[in-house]
């Protein structure tokens, strides 16, 4: 679970700060929890109304998941959450 707090300020940017709960989701047999997220998406607006977006995250997915498996989840899982977000708001 992670907790997520947003910001905006005067200039018109958005900060989302995102960080790991793992005490508010009882423990399950089987599933391992990630053990720590430290994050954020920083959002500002820039000329033609395009949006610069800036990601940054430490995490220790902890488990048996290989270094290389969580750098690649870490490198793409941003492009994709963008790159749907813009087809459902835009519808392209």
């Amino acid at each position: 679970m992670l907790k997520n707090l947003v910001s905006r300020a005067a200039d018109g940017s958005v900060t989302i700060r995102m960080s790991a709960i793992s005490s508010k989701v009882p423990q399950k047999s089987g599933v391992v929890r990630m053990t720590y997220y430290e994050g954020h998406y920083h959002l500002v607006p820039v000329s033609g109304g395009q949006v610069e977006v800036t990601y940054q995250a430490v995490l220790d997915p902890a488990g048996s998941i290989p270094a290389w498996v969580a750098n690649m989840a870490v490198v793409d899982t941003p492009y994709d959450l963008l790159a749907n977000m813009r087809k459902i708001l835009t519808g392209k």
